[in-house]
């Protein structure tokens, strides 16, 4: 459940990075840009962190295991 919560999130801060991205192209203030590249640094952090997140999970998904008894 996290997981997929993770995911989405990323997502949603994808879709973000993207719109400010675009916002940044079209800036013409330097007051603009620089708020634009503040709200970007802060997305992209937030993306680093929740892929990181989820590459960890996925590394101990490979460390799992399962036993089986049958009688």
């Amino acid at each position: 459940m996290q997981y997929t919560d993770t995911e989405s999130r990323l997502t949603v801060y994808q879709t973000k990075e993207a719109r400010l991205l675009e916002l940044l192209s079209k800036a013409s203030s330097m007051e603009d840009i620089l708020a634009i590249e503040n709200s970007l640094s802060d997305v992209q952090y937030q993306i680093e962190s929740l892929t990181s997140q989820m590459k960890n999970w996925d590394s101990l998904i490979s460390f799992s295991s399962l036993s089986i008894t049958v009688r």
